[in-house]
């Protein structure tokens, strides 16, 4: 397969795109792909776009043009991150916008300006990371609330800036956030960092939080400031370190035909393929990806194909599922 063997469509302003920059694209359930831009929200059907923006006589739109983030969830809702303010939520029965903006409403129990990730749990309820707290969605009394406990400090719970958080099947809350991982108990309400849970102090120190992965196996892959790449069973308590030749890993994705991809943006500025069996990890393949040091973190999708595709701000490439490599680029 080359490139040539994909069709891409060029959509601007021009075919009624209501602003050229688009801070994030999403797919809802019935198909409908929905733009967050500068100027507003957009709808898009393959045929025509709808627009969604703000309007001072009806507070049933927007609260702000910039819709930075998209999250279509499970029930019907698309909540969007307006940029700088929170949230708004809109409801696709009736179009109509709720708006979760503590600087607008002192009342309003979000009380983040920045969103850093939307997650559904197995009960499809909304948890929400920000830059204050890991927050959940109340439905029933249409109400945020922040789950960390407010006793925890700096010794206990790493930072208040949470970037992702997975589910165990034990029902704890990992949370991952600037300067380490922690574990959060619902149950006894108390917070402790993988530190304490394998006595590695050097995991207080920072991390780079965007390198962390929680596989199916109940393992968690993570890279800290130093070289290499960690792993945690959360059954075992077992923590291991591999690659440490390897520096500056940015990027971490297990593909589900169980290899670990990692992206190394240091003097290698390689994308690696790990083959983890056996309980050790070993590096079959390198794809030598980009020239030039990224400046910005890339991203991995697996599509329904088992295609994995890695983008960055130097273009995406394509690793089908027989490991052969195809670069897409602006001409």
């Amino acid at each position: 397969m080359t490139g040539q063997d994909l069709r891409f469509s060029h959509i601007t302003s021009e075919q009624g795109l209501s602003h050229n920059l688009v801070f994030d694209i999403k797919q809802d359930k019935f198909g409908f792909m929905w733009m967050g831009t500068k100027s507003g929200l957009c709808r898009y059907d393959g045929y025509s776009f709808k627009h969604f923006t703000t309007s001072s006589t009806n507070k049933s739109t927007l609260s702000e043009k910039s819709v930075y983030a998209i999250y279509p969830d499970k029930k019907g809702n698309i909540w969007l991150y307006i940029q700088g303010q929170g949230l708004n939520k809109m409801n696709l029965s009736t179009e109509k916008f709720t708006h979760y903006v503590a600087s607008i409403d002192t009342t309003c129990t979000f009380k983040a300006n920045e969103i850093l990730k939307f997650k559904e749990d197995n009960n499809n309820v909304l948890w929400v990371c920000t830059n204050n707290g890991l927050y959940y969605y109340d439905d029933t009394n249409d109400k945020f609330i922040n789950t960390l406990p407010g006793h925890i400090n700096a010794l206990s719970y790493p930072n208040d800036r949470v970037y992702d958080v997975f589910f165990d099947r034990d029902n704890k809350i990992w949370i991952f956030t600037e300067n380490g991982i922690a574990q959060h108990d619902p149950k006894t309400n108390t917070v402790t960092p993988l530190s304490s849970l394998t006595n590695a102090p050097e995991l207080n120190t920072q991390y780079r939080t965007n390198c962390i992965h929680f596989d199916d196996s109940r393992r968690i892959y993570f890279t800290s400031i130093a070289n290499g790449i960690y792993s945690y069973d959360i059954d075992t308590g077992e923590l291991k370190r591999f690659l440490n030749n390897i520096s500056q890993i940015t990027a971490l994705y297990k593909r589900k035909n169980g290899y670990l991809y990692a992206y190394t943006s240091g003097d290698e500025k390689a994308l690696l393929e790990l083959d983890l069996k056996n309980g050790s990890i070993k590096v079959p393949k390198k794809y030598n990806l980009y020239n030039t040091r990224l400046y910005y973190t890339i991203n991995y999708n697996e599509d329904t194909k088992g295609n994995l595709w890695i983008t960055s701000n130097q273009g995406f490439h394509k690793i089908d599922s027989n490991g052969k490599l195809t670069k897409y680029a602006a001409s």
